[in-house]
């Protein structure tokens, strides 16, 4: 099989590289800093060669996942719309397949399912075309998580299981002597860490599965296995999904105080890692599980604190909040409250396709008739 598509073999990756480690570190201030005076050079605005304008898509990647981080996804969006621009002139399939999956990720928490559809796709076509078996794979792991969200197991177990193959291919066998030279070995190790972290997420998917179908043992093993490799490679979006996902094993076998000690750690990790979108769900979720554990006052303290509007206003953070707000206006008594806010978020689910999403919402509504 052909090499992936990386930065090509020469290029001068030491912005790019710096910049990741920043982000490893929790330096997130200093590697958007970095890469908004790198890119904003005159001789970036219009690469002259080929090559160089592979490297600015790489830049521009870059930036942009920083900004999804960040809960900015219109900024987010037109760096990422900038890389495709870039690779595509560069003839940079595999660049163009890491833009599509991170399009597809932005669509997805806009609430566009169908265009998160699209560019997922995109990502695993191009990524199988050039040879990148870890960058279809994360795009097939996208896929199988947004059919499970819609219900619908046997979809997501085909895409989950492709996925799965992908992810296990050793890498020497998709890494040619020319990546694996000295020239180029720091990009041999960032595509062994991304090939441990690509495993990761699928395992997680994996035990998303499991929990619907109530295999405790097996999600168990997935979720602590994603954790243990998430933290240490310091990817931190995954290693917060992974303690989001503990909880909920947690608060369905009746342990709300597990549940709320993993997201108090979820929680943490997404603020040290720059994550505020993700925090802001983590807290919503957090409510919830401090309200399972009778922990009233702590719940109502945190619920006050709202997130900026950029990152209120994103369906899944919203359509969380008011799930929330539902939970601890019952416990005041005001059911009416309770009962509009679990309507708007189980509307809030439907409309993005989260059919999984908008059944607890509707059983919380139930729950307001009691």
């Amino acid at each position: 099989m052909a090499r992936p598509e990386l930065p090509a073999p020469g290029t001068d990756l030491s912005v790019l590289a710096l910049a990741r480690l920043l982000r490893r570190r929790g330096e997130t201030r200093q590697a958007a800093e970095l890469l908004d005076t790198t890119l904003s050079q005159g001789a970036l605005q219009a690469p002259a060669t080929t090559t160089l304008s592979a490297q600015v898509g790489w830049l521009n990647l870059e930036r942009g996942d920083l900004y999804q981080d960040q809960g900015a996804l219109q900024d987010a969006d037109r760096h990422a719309l900038a890389a495709v621009a870039h690779f595509e002139r560069a003839g940079h399939r595999g660049g163009q397949a890491a833009a599509a999956l991170q399009l597809g990720d932005l669509a997805w928490q806009a609430g566009n399912a169908e265009v998160a559809t699209a560019w997922w796709r995109r990502c695993h076509a191009l990524a199988d075309n050039v040879g990148n078996p870890m960058l279809s794979a994360r795009a097939l792991a996208s896929l199988a998580l947004l059919e499970l969200s819609r219900a619908a197991p046997e979809a997501a177990e085909a895409l989950l299981a492709a996925a799965e193959q992908r992810a296990q291919l050793d890498l020497d066998e998709t890494l040619d002597g020319e990546v694996l030279s000295a020239e180029t070995r720091a990009l041999r190790d960032e595509a062994a860490r991304e090939q441990r972290v690509v495993a990761a997420t699928v395992a997680l998917v994996r035990a998303r599965q499991a929990v619907r179908s109530g295999n405790w043992a097996e999600t168990r093993l997935l979720i602590a296995s994603a954790a243990e490799v998430a933290e240490a490679e310091a990817a931190w979006g995954l290693y917060v999904d992974a303690l989001r996902l503990d909880a909920v094993v947690a608060r369905r076998q009746g342990d709300p105080r597990s549940a709320v000690e993993a997201l108090a750690m979820a929680a943490r990790a997404a603020r040290e890692g720059g994550l505020q979108r993700l925090a802001a769900v983590v807290d919503s979720e957090r409510v919830l599980a401090l309200a399972d554990n009778e922990q009233w006052a702590e719940a109502f303290s945190l619920q006050a604190e709202t997130p900026p509007d950029a990152i209120a206003e994103q369906p899944a953070v919203h359509a969380a909040r008011l799930e929330a707000f539902a939970v601890l206006s019952l416990r005041a008594g005001n059911t009416i409250a309770a009962e509009a806010s679990a309507r708007e978020a189980e509307s809030l689910r439907t409309q993005v396709t989260d059919t999984a999403g908008a059944a607890r919402a509707a059983a919380l509504v139930a729950d307001t008739a009691l």
